[in-house]
Order: structure tokens, then sequence, then C-alpha cells
């Protein structure tokens, strides 16, 4: 009994050429799988987006915690904001003036 097998003719030419011809159409197919699975987890979360008792309780327990209320800070920030105010109050006048300037030098 002879068992002989048949070396497949695979050349590299012949991939490169394959690769070459439909890689266009490869990366528009994956372009648009990609596309749509985005669309689809998009869609999911936007419209579907249902969350169990538990995890809305988790989420307002960590969400809404108290801030700690800095009153020395917000105080200088106050003074800070009066006294640009103050200082906006205040007229300026130019010393010189470079587009008419006095003849009575």
């Amino acid at each position: 009994m002879d068992i002989s097998f048949k070396k497949p003719n695979i050349s590299g030419r012949r991939i490169m050429v394959a690769l070459f011809r439909y890689s266009r159409p490869f990366l528009l197919f994956v372009f648009f799988l990609v596309f749509g699975y985005g669309l689809f987890v998009w869609y999911e979360n936007a419209y579907r987006g249902e969350w169990s008792e538990a995890e809305k309780a988790a989420y307002a327990e960590t969400a809404f915690e108290e801030t700690v209320f800095r009153e020395g800070a917000f105080d200088r920030a106050i003074e800070l904001y009066e006294k640009r105010a103050r200082r906006h109050e205040w007229s300026v006048a130019p010393k010189r003036d470079y587009f008419f300037p006095s003849l009575d030098r």
C-alpha cells in the first residue's frame, strides 16, 4: 500500500495578490462591523439602561456624599472678589496722550 500526499501549490505571490485584491472590501466589512457594534452598545446604554434597586442604592450612596464646606477659603475668595470689584470702579486717566499730544509744552 502506497500513500502519497500531493504538495499543495501555495506561493507567496498568490497570497499577496489575494490580500491586495480583497483588503479593501475586507477592511470595509470590518469597519462596518465595528461601527455596528458601537451603535448597538450605545443604544443599549442610552435607551435600555435600567438599573436594579441595589445598583441605584449603591450609586446614591457614592454620588450624594456631603461635601466639606471650607468657610475660611470661601471668605478669602469673597474678599478677593470685592477687592477686584473696587479696583474696577476706579477711574483711570492716561498720563500722556500719544495720539493727540498737548501743544502747550
